[in-house]
């Protein structure tokens, strides 16, 4: 029996350290907060609220610049962001669930997604928003 665990073990500790701790979105390095407890719970709170407020801004924009396909397409997209993201963040957090972690590693992958939505927005469409505010108000097709 004793063979059989002490070799299990050297199976399994590489396996431990190849899954980097860092790969979840609170402990990585871009997070906007380093505070533990409820005051990284509170920065981590705040600083999704501004990305998701960047992020209801630039939709806007952009969906004031397309056609009603373009409107129509982004608006189905985003929606389907929005449920992909929900629940790619619970599942990031529920390892903690119950316990203190949970709120915070679900903000942050909230914060951390959202905050890329925005890229992948300004991205993809932002040149349109650049052409409608040319003097002959240039609308694309899509």
């Amino acid at each position: 029996m004793k063979k059989k665990l002490s070799k299990a073990i050297y199976l399994v500790i590489p396996m431990i350290l190849a899954c980097p701790v860092s790969a979840q979105h609170m402990n990585s390095p871009d997070v906007p907060c380093q505070e533990i407890g409820i005051e990284g719970k509170v920065c981590l709170s705040r600083a999704f609220e501004t990305s998701d407020g960047r992020l209801n801004e630039t939709y806007q924009t952009i969906m004031a610049v397309l056609n009603q396909r373009g409107r129509d397409y982004l608006r189905k997209a985003q929606r389907a962001w929005i449920t992909d993201r929900d629940a790619i963040c619970e599942a990031e957090a529920a390892t903690y669930y119950g316990l203190s972690g949970y709120g915070p590693a679900r903000l942050a992958c909230m914060e951390a997604a959202t905050r890329q939505r925005v890229i992948f927005l300004r991205d993809a469409f932002w040149w349109q928003v650049e052409k409608a505010n040319e003097p002959e108000g240039y609308r694309v097709v899509l």
